[in-house]
């Protein structure tokens, strides 16, 4: 069992070698995420609208469901309680103990309600196993994003951009589950990705942070610096150093007050912050244009694949080869290159200015 210490949230000497403990933490929340991806955009490779689509290779045929019900399937179905959970997932984050072992736990979970979709009989319970794989899913970058900055405060950039490789590893793999559809069907091909992400969760529970805070030695050692921390009662307030919540410092408050507390507060925070962001015209034109860029590429994303088997259902061998690589050389690249130059440039304090370059480029 790997043991992240203290020292190593402010760097170590091994630099990115695989035996530094925090780039072995790194690399776990990888495995979790591209798990996370994979499971998530599977369904897209896993059925076929085509004349000659038959049940044990297209899901859609099997469950007997159309293409606006596929639509609903993978768009709504999935971001409707993946944004809501979200909310919430950052309130439990902040308060976990190990965030490493909070991924895992949700880790656990989408695999499970990945496997299961194996079973489904209906186009209702695929659905309604849709919105929880959702659910578990949104626990995900609450709990992985603040851990790296944390373990790598030298190189968060180039540590998230290495994390965001998920992405493109994840849809990588992904494609190659119209090829595994292929071969032992749509059933076979959810409990296979299924179990392998279970397998790369389990690591979080083999490569554990046991930094002494539950929040990263950076605020350990505030709170070691408060001259005289005392946590607050419900409703009460105070100046600097009369609020301060020491998770478990207190057993009169119960822990459900805690946790609706935190999840009111976390929904106003969000939406202060995002009226906040959203307050200069600027601002709002950007925040526009990357809605049309996402909602673009998600449409790419949703209905590539189907059309491709509709059109050309000799090929789909080949199209889930070469839209692995696609994904997995291009957008790993591309993921790896922001990441560096944003830490290069915020060396030499250029980081905030060149932001609106890189998102103007990149829209």
């Amino acid at each position: 069992e790997v043991e992240v210490q203290e020292g190593e949230a402010d760097g170590d000497d091994q630099g990115w070698s695989l035996e530094s403990p925090r780039v072995q933490v790194l690399a776990v929340l990888l495995l979790i995420f591209v798990g996370n991806q994979a499971c998530r955009a599977l369904p897209f490779y896993i059925v076929d609208f085509g004349p000659n689509a038959v049940p044990d290779h297209a899901v859609n045929v099997a469950l007997d469901f159309s293409s606006a019900q596929y639509a609903l399937l993978a768009t709504f179905g999935f971001t409707v309680p993946f944004t809501l959970a979200s909310l919430a997932a950052g309130a439990v984050s902040d308060g976990a103990k190990d965030k490493l072992q909070l991924s895992g736990l949700a880790g656990l979970g989408w695999s499970a309600v990945t496997a299961s979709m194996a079973l489904a009989g209906s186009y209702e319970a695929l659905l309604g196993q849709r919105a929880v794989l959702g659910v578990f899913q949104a626990a995900t970058n609450p709990a992985a994003l603040p851990l790296i900055a944390e373990l790598f405060p030298d190189a968060r950039a180039t540590a998230a951009a290495i994390f965001g490789l998920g992405i493109y590893l994840g849809g990588g793999l992904a494609s190659l589950g119209a090829s595994l559809d292929d071969t032992i069907g749509w059933r076979g091909a959810f409990l296979v990705f299924g179990a392998a992400s279970a397998l790369a969760s389990l690591l979080a529970f083999v490569v554990t942070d046991r930094r002494p805070a539950s929040r990263g030695v950076h605020l350990q050692r505030e709170i070691a610096a408060e001259p005289s921390p005392r946590v607050a009662a419900p409703g009460a307030s105070g100046g600097v150093g009369e609020k301060l919540e020491v998770p478990g410092a207190s057993s009169e408050e119960p822990k459900q007050q805690n946790l609706l507390a935190s999840l009111a507060s976390g929904c106003q925070d969000v939406l202060s912050k995002a009226a906040e962001a959203t307050s200069e015209t600027p601002a709002r034109w950007l925040y526009a244009a990357a809605l049309f860029r996402f909602c673009a590429g998600f449409a790419i994303l949703v209905w590539l694949p189907p059309a491709i088997r509709t059109r050309f259902p000799g090929d789909i061998e080949s199209f889930a080869v070469y839209n692995s690589l696609i994904k997995a050389v291009a957008g790993s690249l591309s993921s790896l290159a922001g990441g560096v130059a944003a830490d290069s440039l915020r060396s030499h304090g250029l980081g905030d200015k060149a932001g609106g370059l890189f998102w103007g480029r990149s829209g």
